[in-house]
């Protein structure tokens, strides 16, 4: 069962009350036929979060689930681990990145980029020498102080809670 991962979602409480579509997918992946929650390991019902998890997540996400929280733009948080590779995390934050999780280490729980994205500071510029110029590492730091600085901080879930009261105002 090499697609078959662990793994957790979280997601503000109240966004899922807001949107009856999401609410009913929810019931469905994580509750029983009786209405008790299949796996509540994680649950707290105090927490204004909400913790599902499965062991055994098709590849480790939530399909359905987060198609329709990125749909309605609701943040999420999720945390896959792999049977036999390390864990990542995946937080959706509407704010930041409209279309699409961003990646963290499962470790660190620090961002991590594709190499695709870091190889763009190096466009237009010759690296096929050995030792590349002072100028073109100079222009190398330059771009990637930039590029850091581009990064929005990824806020936590919780935050948006205050956002969503806000704006019900």
């Amino acid at each position: 069962m090499a697609d078959r991962h662990c793994a957790t979602i979280e997601i503000l409480k109240s966004h899922i009350k807001k949107y009856p579509e999401l609410e009913k997918a929810i019931q469905q992946e994580f509750y029983n036929p009786d209405g008790t929650l299949i796996d509540n390991d994680n649950w707290d019902e105090n927490s204004p979060i909400a913790c599902f998890k499965d062991i055994e997540a098709r590849y480790g996400y939530f399909e359905n689930i987060e198609d329709l929280l990125i749909k309605h733009k609701v943040p999420f948080d999720r945390w896959t681990s792999a049977y036999d590779e390390g864990a990542y995390y995946a937080v959706y934050r509407p704010d930041i990145n409209p279309n699409e999780p961003i990646i963290l280490d499962g470790d660190l729980y620090e961002r991590t980029f594709s190499e695709r994205e870091l190889r763009t500071l190096t466009n237009g510029l010759n690296l096929d020498t050995p030792q590349p110029s002072v100028a073109t590492l100079i222009t190398i730091g330059e771009r990637f102080l930039a590029f850091l600085n581009k990064l929005k901080p990824i806020r936590p879930l919780i935050s948006y809670m205050e956002l969503s009261n806000e704006k019900e105002k």
